[in-house]
């Protein structure tokens, strides 16, 4: 929340004291605004939808009677939460921000993709996963 809270300070300044912070007439960037929305709202969306993950991955064996297929989601999910911090600007591709930068935020965006694999393990469990 101190990101948010930041956030929503700076342009409470902006819009009653006259600062510039987003306002690019002022020499402020527009665009700060936006990384620091979705800084704030990337892992956000992945810390709401991880206890749903957990559940679903200890239940789902429990029920079929197997062990869960493929990786453990003891090990993905501490990896989906860092990766969610890091890639909040995967949403941001028409900013025209830098080329590297763009290339830094879709390896992370795609290593988050790889450490989701959980999701597709658990309902592998149940069809026809290690007996």
């Amino acid at each position: 929340m101190p990101v948010l809270a930041g956030a929503i300070t700076m342009l409470l300044f902006d819009c009653h004291f006259g600062t510039s912070f987003f306002n690019a007439s002022g020499g402020g960037d527009p665009v700060m605004y936006q990384h620091i929305l979705w800084f704030f709202g990337h892992p956000e969306v992945y810390i709401m939808i991880l206890p749903a993950f957990g559940i679903i991955s200890q239940v789902i064996p429990a029920l079929s009677r197997k062990p869960l297929f493929g990786c453990t989601t003891r090990w993905t999910m501490p990896w989906r939460r860092i990766l969610s911090f890091m890639a909040w600007a995967l949403h941001m591709f028409a900013t025209g921000m830098h080329v590297i930068g763009q290339l830094f935020f879709m390896h992370a965006s795609m290593l988050s993709t790889v450490s989701s694999v959980s999701a597709s393990t658990t309902p592998r469990t149940a069809t026809g996963g290690p007996t």
